[in-house]
């Protein structure tokens, strides 16, 4: 109605609330009339802005008292809740008026409030004020006089409105002044967070696959077993009410519930949520006890709180650790929600999760629409697994939710077209029913339907909801109006509470939390669809808008936000590409994408996360060609996925850095680094090649002026591997450290970290101290402490490094570690057994470290080249024990491991074999031609325990051959070697070794 306009008086329904200081006699006697009056001012400015926030209209100021109305002049169905929410927040905009007025005058300020309900005589005036009045005007200002101070007093029929909506408590009957008959009253309560639930439709069908869900759960409790269910049906069918059903019936049990939300693509997003639940319930660190700092570790880890290094393995053997004791208080279900949203790693996570908790008696039970099957076909098969298909209700049941809608609803509306309409869908009858009982036509498909349940809704309602969408399923109200234009409607906080009224939005997960009320769309089709019917150039800018509020207001590092940033500034950016936005906010959204991708493939890689795969692959898309960052992608790659793992992905994303950078000089000289790696990894390429191509590279890269940080990683990487592999430890030394020194200057933790592990097991090798070794080890473990791959290494080097210097004990206690908390990971020792093999020849078994030597080279794989060197090993080492039957043995295991590809590296490692076996015959000339080949090929002026093994062979060789001070003196050079290492232990069994030269002789003879 406009200013000017005349209206005729009505009789209406309307809500009145009535608002008033406590002790204002007192207060103006006690302050001076101006102050008083300034801060009445902004009493009634306070009050009256939340009156019109919420929908009201300021009928008068009464004194110290202010009349508001609800209903006039438009009415809304949700009159009475508006009024009540802006009671409660009246209250607390006096509060914070009262802590200034305490300051300004020593005063404080306190009110009460009446709200009641009735029919009214409405007057309209021409410049558009009206009047109002009847029983429920001064009812409401009785119900304000008897209420106490702070507090909000409610008659009955407002009451009666709520119901469902808000939280009230009974206060009993009233006898208001002036009036004769008592009135039931209610308070408004202060805690509004524990409102009622909404109005569930009624649980119709299902049974058999409730009693499914039952039986499941009382077989996991009865056999201690984890059970994995997974519910499949299209959005609407009934799956979360199942759930819902089932558990109402298992009011004992502990429910933890994850998500997957389009917009948060965090490997451990949903376990997250499941964490952050679980830490307001329980004091976990008090529920683990002695074992807290060690198995909360990797969960840090995977919440963002810390940066230590982990993985998917990690992860689910520190959450199985919290599980087993969570189970020993109640029954515990899980529930992974919305899979048809989650990544790739989430599905890894999930299924992971699932193997972990095979042993505890854990119901998993996963929510997915079918389009999850379309990329994981086999998903949910295996023991104790499920996969239940939720079909279409039929007509009887449908009518049943249909007849419980309709039950005060015209008979003309026909339930059977609805029916057939609904196509089997529940909640897309309900919302047919709820078109047809507000007159609407029906719509053509179900999309139109949603689109019609928003378009229900009021401009300021749909903005949040649009804005919400941006985010997911799952959002702050306050960050959903940051990113809507121009927001100049109410607080966003009450819209989202009246979307709750209309059951459009529930609570989320995090609501009333830590100051965090986030809010959660009912139903994720309505999600889908306010965000589709945003314009892409429009939520390009939103989701632009998403980062930044994101960013603003959350320190950066690992968390579910650097993916949230990451992920919107990529959707800004591609939505823009889209439309064929201009081209300057094109490239500089490009830019924004970039660093924001760059930043969380980062923090991923530091802590382990399988989901750098995934954002380095997207980094390479989103770059432009000829941007030199491809090179640091390509390398993230490569160092991230492996280099001997997935090699076919590896090789795929080295040629899209190739089509993006063909011209690049840096890239041209390191592009075939990564294949020659891998190669490598295979036994594929002669050594002496790939020397000289890394003398290629190094002065390739010299002679070029600028060269990215990641050209130079690359390099450095391969020709320390290359070094190591050809036994040039010193060299290799030299390399790695550069490599370190490189990372240190340009700041880059991921690749500091790849070098110092690499440092750590060079130092070990070579001719560093065991005490460095050692020290560098046990300060990594601090380090590494949440990724067990690595720590798998570091425990590895100190089984071996405790071992060689005689603490035996610390050697056991490393490699326990190893073997059983670290437990779990395929083929998790392989290489690492090498320093096992050390530590058992430490002790004095130099035969059991040559059968473990045999076996590795069995179990190495593909790689025939190393597999030879490995039997060499064994077969060297059993000249150590005195057991030439073995050696031989194991030496002819080598040559068949070789075949003529690699039998001249067998000849060359088995020279020590040959020097003993022609001593035994006498021939000293060829003794020591044998002897000069092994000096050759094991390089001693590279590794002091080399050098001291081949002094040891020495002596065994002399011994045989008669030259008695010769084999004393080269024992000699053994021991000065081992203890210029710190090798005591090897140092201690010098004399054991050369003591059995004459078995060996005598096995020559058993043999013949």
């Amino acid at each position: 109605m406009s200013v000017g306009t005349w209206a005729a008086p009505v009789r209406k329904y309307v809500v009145v609330l009535f608002v008033d200081i406590v002790g204002s006699t007192a207060l103006g006697e006690a302050v001076d009339p101006e102050a008083l009056r300034a801060n009445l001012a902004r009493y009634f400015d306070a009050v009256s802005a939340v009156i019109w926030k919420h929908g009201g209209t300021v009928e008068k100021f009464i004194g110290d008292a202010v009349m508001a109305v609800f209903g006039v002049p438009q009415t809304r169905e949700d009159d009475a809740v508006r009024a009540l929410h802006a009671a409660g927040e009246i209250h607390v905009a006096v509060a914070g008026l009262s802590t200034q007025m305490q300051q300004d005058v020593g005063r404080s300020l306190t009110v009460r409030v009446g709200v009641n309900g009735g029919e009214v005589f409405v007057t309209h005036q021409p410049d558009g004020q009206f009047s109002v009045t009847g029983d429920a005007v001064n009812t409401a200002q009785r119900l304000e006089a008897s209420a106490g101070e702070g507090e909000t007093y409610v008659g009955a029929s407002v009451a009666e409105l709520v119901q469902g909506h808000v939280a009230l408590e009974s206060v009993g009957l009233v006898v208001h002044k002036g009036k004769s008959v008592p009135q039931e009253v209610f308070r408004l309560t202060r805690d509004q967070s524990a409102l009622p639930g909404r109005d569930e439709v009624p649980f119709v069908g299902r049974a058999e696959a409730l009693a499914e869900l039952t039986s499941m759960a009382e077989r996991s409790d009865a056999r201690r077993q984890g059970w994995f269910l997974t519910l499949v049906g299209e959005a609407g069918i009934g799956k979360t009410r199942l759930i819902a059903q089932f558990l109402a019936g298992r009011p004992s049990t502990r429910v933890l519930r994850g998500s997957s939300q389009p917009m948060d693509q965090d490997t451990y997003a949903p376990l997250v949520q499941m964490l952050t639940q679980l830490a307001d319930e329980t004091d976990v660190t008090e529920l683990m006890g002695e074992d807290a700092e060690h198995a909360l570790l990797p969960l840090r880890s995977a919440i963002g709180r810390s940066d230590a290094q982990t993985s998917t393995d990690d992860v689910a053997w520190a959450f199985r650790g919290v599980v087993s004791r969570l189970v020993q208080e109640r029954p515990l279900v899980l529930v992974w929600d919305d899979l048809h949203w989650a990544t790739e790693p989430q599905l890894d996570l999930v299924q992971r999760l699932a193997q972990e908790l095979r042993s505890l008696p854990v119901l998993s039970i996963c929510v997915t629409r079918p389009d999850l099957f379309e990329r994981r076909p086999q998903w949910g098969g295996g023991r104790q697994s499920r996969v239940e298909d939720l079909e279409p209700l039929d007509e009887d049941e449908l009518r049943a939710i249909a007849e419980g809608q309709l039950a005060q609803a015209s008979e003309l509306i026909d339930v059977d077209k609805l029916i057939v309409r609904s196509d089997g869908n529940p909640l897309v009858l309900q919302m047919l029913v709820q078109c047809a009982c507000d007159g609407e036509s029906l719509p053509v498909s179900v999309h139109t339907l949603f689109e019609a349940a928003l378009d229900r809704l009021s401009p300021a309602e749909r903005r949040l909801c649009e804005g919400g969408s941006v985010f997911g399923r799952e959002f702050d109200p306050a960050a959903a109006a940051a990113v809507v234009e121009d927001w100049t409607e109410h607080d966003p906080r009450v819209v989202a509470d009246r979307l709750r009224e209309l059951k459009v939005l529930e609570p989320g997960r995090h609501h009333r939390r830590a100051s965090q009320d986030s809010y959660r769309f009912m139903q994720s089709l309505l999600m889908q669809t306010a965000y589709e019917s945003i314009p892409k150039q429009v939520r390009s800018r939103r989701h632009e808008r998403a980062a930044e509020w994101l960013s603003d207001r959350h320190a950066p590092g690992v968390s579910e936000t650097s993916t949230a940033v990451a992920t919107h500034y990529d959707k800004a950016w591609t939505l823009l590409a889209e439309v064929n936005g201009p081209a300057a906010e094109r490239e500089a959204l490009r830019e924004k994408a970039v660093q924001a991708a760059i930043r969380h493939a980062r923090a991923l890689r530091m802590r382990g996360d399988p989901g750098a795969k995934a954002v380095y692959e997207r980094l390479q898309e989103i770059l432009a060609p000829g941007d030199r960052r491809h090179i640091h992608a390509a390398l993230g790659v490569f160092l991230f996925v492996g280099r001997g793992r997935d090699a076919d992905f590896i090789r795929d994303r080295m040629a899209v850095t190739d089509r993006a950078l063909p011209d690049d000089p840096a890239w041209a000289v390191v592009r075939h680094i990564p294949s020659r790696l891998i190669d490598r990894g295979h036994g594929i390429g002669a050594p002496e090649d790939l020397l000289s191509d890394v003398e290629a590279v190094r002065r390739s890269l010299d002679d070029l002026d600028d060269v990215p940080a990641a050209a130079r990683y690359l390099a450095l990487a391969y020709e320390g591997q290359v070094l190591a592999d050809a036994g040039m430890l010193r060299g290799c030394l030299d390399v790695v450290r550069r490599g370190l020194d490189l990372s240190l200057a340009e700041g880059d933790q991921v690749e500091e970290r790849v070098f110092r592990s690499f440092l750590l097991q060079v130092e070990f090798s070579g001719n560093e101290p065991l005490e460095t070794s050692i020290r560098t080890a046990e300060r990594l473990r601090a380090d590494y402490a949440g990724d067990r791959y690595q720590s798998i290494v570091l425990d590895a080097v100190l089984t071996g490094a405790y071992a060689c210097v005689g603490d035996q004990e610390a050697a056991q206690v490393a490699w326990k570690r190893v073997e059983t908390a670290h437990a779990g990971i395929p083929n998790h020792a392989i290489l690492e057994r090498e320093y096992h093999a050390q530590m058992l020849e430490a002790a004095g078994d130099v035969k059991g470290a040559a059968r473990e030597w045999a076996e590795l080279s069995r179990d190495i794989g593909d790689n025939a080249r190393l597999a030879t060197s490995l039997a060499c090993m064994a077969s060297r080492y059993s000249l150590r024990s005195g057991d030439l039957e073995a050696s031989l043995r194991y030496a002819d295991e080598a040559r068949r491991v070789a075949g003529d590809q690699h039998a001249q590296l067998a000849e060359s490692n088995l020279s020590p074999v040959g020097a003993v076996l022609a001593a035994i015959a006498g021939d000293a000339d060829g003794a020591r031609r044998h002897l000069d080949a092994a000096r050759v090929e094991t390089k001693p002026e590279e590794s002091l325990v080399d050098a001291g093994q081949l002094a040891v062979y020495t002596a065994i060789v002399l011994r045989l051959l008669g030259d008695e001070p010769g084999a004393q003196a080269s024992m000699k050079d053994a021991k000065r070697l081992f203890d210029r290492k710190g090798a005591v232990a090897l140092a201690d069994l010098v004399d054991t070794w050369v003591g059995h030269a004459e078995r060996l002789r005598a096995g020559a003879r058993q043999l013949h």
